[in-house]
This record gives structure tokens, C-alpha cells and sequence, in this order.
């Protein structure tokens, strides 16, 4: 083998390395462009202090419309004694609160509700930190319904995508008829995505 030889391959290591490395580093900063931080907690980890959540942070949060979504029993980021569940299609998305799109695409979503009472939406918090979750909500002046999902059994009973955001859609009786695993960037287009999905 001549030395050459010898060195390139030393030197492509070397950059596989590096790049290895860095892909976590690139990819927190693409979910975190503008330094999202943990809500206050012990030191660097949020879900030391956070796996759950203080009753009196959830009262005045509003209530989950049922205690399921698309079959999947959930526990809600709300008020306790959800509102009782009604027979009609639902919109849920799927977030976090380290999920630097979804804080663009949830007031989108509240807009939406308001705009369509013949349909059940509501936010799945796919996180291990509820309380994370729930500062978020806060911090973004958001009121809509969610529910909270720290071991990802909604994704996994549906099959969805490991991504957030991701958009489910159900008829009225809970049978999925869609799947979005994208970032809406208006009103309109979760609009046309619910009626493709319902038609």
C-alpha cells in the first residue's frame, strides 16, 4: 500500500468521525434555531423534575375532548374531568417543546379550531416532560386542548412516523383516514389537508 493510499484513508476516517459527531449537534440545531430551553428544572435535564405534572399548573388549561384519540387512550394536559366526547371527526397533532416548527404551525392550528366547530382538535405532546410541554403552551399563548404522550403509544398503536409535527385526521368514528407528517405553514392548507383526508 503506498503512502498516499495510506494517508487518504487515515484522512477519511478521520472525516467520518467528524461527521458522525457533528449530526447531533446539526440536528438540535435545526429543531432549536432560536436556543429553545428547557423549562426550569435540576441542571441539564428537564425531565428530572418534570416526568410530571403539578396539578395546580393544569387548572385553567382547557379541557381534552374524551379520554381517547384514534382509539388510543391518552392523559391530558388540562383540566381533570375532560369535557365529554363528541361524535365527530377529529384533527390532533402531534408536537414537542423542543420542536422548533411546531411552535410555528400550533397557533395555526388553534385558528383553525376556532374556525371549525364541527371538528374535534387537539395537540399530542410527544415528550417524556409533560411540564415542558405545558410551559410551552403557555409561553406561546396556546389554549387548545392537548394531551400528553411521554412513551409514544399514540405514534406506535398508528404506525406514524418518528417526526413531529405530524397531523392525524379521524372521521367520527375514530378511524384514521389521514396522515400528514409535515409542517403546515397556513390556515388554509390544514384546511385542504382535513377535507382531502375526509372526502
Amino acid at each position: 500500500m503506498s503512502r498516499r493510499t495510506m494517508w487518504g484513508m487515515v484522512a477519511g476516517i478521520i472525516l467520518t468521525l467528524l461527521v458522525v459527531l457533528a449530526v447531533p449537534v446539526m440536528l438540535r440545531a435545526v429543531n432549536d434555531p432560536v436556543g429553545d430551553t428547557p423549562a426550569t428544572g435540576t441542571g441539564d435535564n428537564p425531565t428530572a423534575t418534570q416526568a410530571t405534572v403539578d396539578p395546580d399548573t393544569l387548572a385553567g388549561r382547557t379541557a381534552c375532548p374524551g379520554p381517547t384519540v384514534a382509539g388510543v387512550d391518552l392523559d391530558c394536559l388540562g383540566d381533570t374531568g375532560p369535557a365529554p366526547a363528541e361524535t365527530r371527526p377529529t384533527v390532533a397533532v402531534v408536537w414537542a417543546w423542543w420542536c422548533a416548527p411546531c411552535r410555528d404551525e400550533m397557533p395555526l392550528f388553534e385558528t383553525f379550531a376556532e374556525q371549525h366547530p364541527d371538528y374535534t382538535v387537539a395537540g399530542i405532546h410527544a415528550d417524556s416532560a409533560p411540564a415542558a410541554g405545558v410551559a410551552k403552551l403557555d409561553e406561546w399563548g396556546i389554549g387548545l386542548p392537548s394531551y400528553t404522550d411521554p412513551h409514544g403509544t399514540f405514534a406506535g398503536s398508528l404506525g406514524l412516523p418518528g417526526v413531529v409535527p405530524v397531523t392525524v385526521v379521524t372521521d367520527a368514528t375514530g378511524s384514521v383516514r389521514g396522515t400528514f407528517p409535515r409542517t403546515f405553514t397556513s390556515v388554509r392548507e390544514i384546511n385542504d389537508a382535513v377535507e382531502e383526508a375526509l372526502s
